[in-house]
């Protein structure tokens, strides 16, 4: 018998994609400002064209705006030939986009970038000038979710797009927590208990993203029946134990609880004074060093940090 096949590797693009299609409304106002009426998916010829099945156009419908048909694209790595992308899914469908004109919905190509780390630049626009006034000119809107501010989201009702909250404007550790309060405290009526738990899951890849220490993740998002159903997670276990790295593991995760809470501290406060790192040092459960990373994003100054912190140990 030959080897077992390889596993296929984890795909963040999969898992944007399956929790985003639930919140197409929730998209639509936070780019546009108004929660459209009804939302549909229209297959692109461009999709059976090039066998991109995933690619659609998404039918927006507002009270108070003129409708849309959008193409989105969400990009976690850049692409430098993006612009050729977009203009040759417009020639692909160019029929459809003409039909939806005729129903009184303008066209529209939106990318949006996740990741600031792995983005190349996107001018937003195709030139292309040949012979016999041949002229092909492409223009569509570019998003660098970095740039862009978090409150738009944390105000809307449906907790929806919290999973992007990390990678957005602001320090991704206080994101997490504003967007696992948001998720947890939405009412039923809004978001059932296994929609926050797919959020939940999806925040925790997406603070991944931008979040380099997992014992940081791992504090703020620890409930153990998300863990379970986490496949990063639960890849990052077996690496582990197949590299032998079990035995110290909880007196290694309390040293780099103490050091993220530190690193967090100096980054939002500046220099952490010794009596803090003294302190903090003297902690030896995990649960608390958890609880502190909390405390570390929720304080408005080293002196609410302080407060947090209990006594120096006998």
């Amino acid at each position: 018998m030959g080897p077992a096949p390889a596993e296929k590797p984890l795909s963040y693009d999969k898992l944007i994609k399956a929790f985003v299609k639930r919140y197409y409304a929730e998209l639509g106002e936070w780019l546009l400002g108004e929660r459209p009426e009804s939302v549909e998916e229209d297959e692109t010829t461009y999709a059976l064209a090039s066998a991109r099945g995933e690619d659609k156009h998404l039918c927006l419908r507002f009270k108070d705006k003129p409708g849309m048909f959008l193409h989105l694209e969400l990009q976690l790595r850049g692409d430098v030939t993006m612009p050729q992308r977009i203009t040759e899914y417009v020639g692909f469908s160019l029929e459809a986009i003409l039909r939806a004109l005729e129903r009184g919905l303008s066209p529209a190509v939106l990318v949006v970038y996740l990741d600031r780390e792995h983005y190349r630049e996107d001018p937003g626009r195709f030139d292309l000038v040949g012979a016999l006034s041949f002229q092909v000119h492409t223009t569509y809107k570019v998003v660098k979710l970095w740039e862009h501010s978090p409150e738009p989201i944390l105000e809307m009702e449906s907790p929806g797009l919290c999973p992007f909250l990390p990678l957005m404007r602001g320090q991704p550790e206080d994101l997490v927590i504003r967007s696992l309060q948001k998720i947890r405290n939405a009412p039923e009526e809004v978001a059932s208990a296994e929609e926050k738990r797919d959020l939940l899951l999806a925040l925790r890849a997406m603070a991944r993203r931008v979040i380099k220490d997992m014992s940081v993740i791992e504090a703020i998002l620890s409930d153990p029946e998300l863990l379970e159903g986490d496949p990063f997670y639960q890849k990052g276990q077996k690496e582990g134990r197949e590299e032998g790295r079990v035995e110290g593991l909880h007196e290694g995760e309390e040293h780099a609880l103490r050091e993220a809470i530190v690193d967090f501290l100096a980054a939002r406060f500046g220099e952490v004074p010794p009596d803090v790192r003294t302190r903090l040092a003297a902690i030896h459960c995990r649960e608390e060093l958890k609880g502190l990373v909390t405390a570390a994003a929720r304080a408005a100054d080293v002196e609410g940090f302080r407060g947090a912190l209990p006594g120096v140990a006998g």
